[in-house]
């Protein structure tokens, strides 16, 4: 592999690779309009009671899950679940969430468009994840190839804006 781009901070202290921070982003609790109108309005934004109302998970993550949830004010909680629905890709955990299956923990850059157009709802509002950097990661500039470095370049200058919204 020439190129990578990785959200998770393991990994990024090899010597021999260049990991370069592009974009930030968090993530954040949705369920669709029906689900939260079907769970009672103080469990539903009581972070901690979340993983009895229905849960959706990624599959890499395992049958038991914890969330690692954040406050805006700086508190900390970890809410352990065993979601209804494992899944392996973030597309398919939006669509589950918003077809009633459960509350996801996902990107915000993924679900805005969600909460804008009301197929989605925010939940636990003042909880999410902490602020989560995305690394563009590639073996050193010396001896680059001239399309990795041409790649490397573009998706330096581009992915910031495509991630904006």
């Amino acid at each position: 592999m020439d190129v990578a781009l990785r959200v998770r901070d393991v990994g990024l202290e090899d010597p021999g690779l260049v990991a370069r921070r592009i974009a930030t982003g968090r993530m954040v609790l949705v369920a669709s309009p029906a689900f939260v109108q079907q769970a009672a309005d103080d469990a539903i934004d009581d972070p901690s009671s979340l993983a009895k109302l229905g849960t959706i998970g990624l599959l890499h993550e395992g049958r038991e899950q914890s969330w690692n949830l954040q406050a805006g004010d700086g508190r900390s909680l970890k809410v352990p679940h065993r979601p209804r629905l494992l899944c392996s890709d973030y597309t398919v955990a939006l669509d589950a969430a918003a077809g009633g299956v459960g509350i996801a923990l996902l990107p915000l850059r993924i679900v805005w468009r969600g909460l804008e157009n009301g197929t989605l709802q925010h939940v636990a509002k003042d909880w999410g994840s902490a602020e989560q950097a995305l690394h563009l990661v590639y073996v050193s500039r010396r001896g680059m190839l001239p399309a990795v470095r041409a790649l490397v370049d573009h998706l330096i200058q581009q992915v910031p804006m495509a991630l904006a919204f």
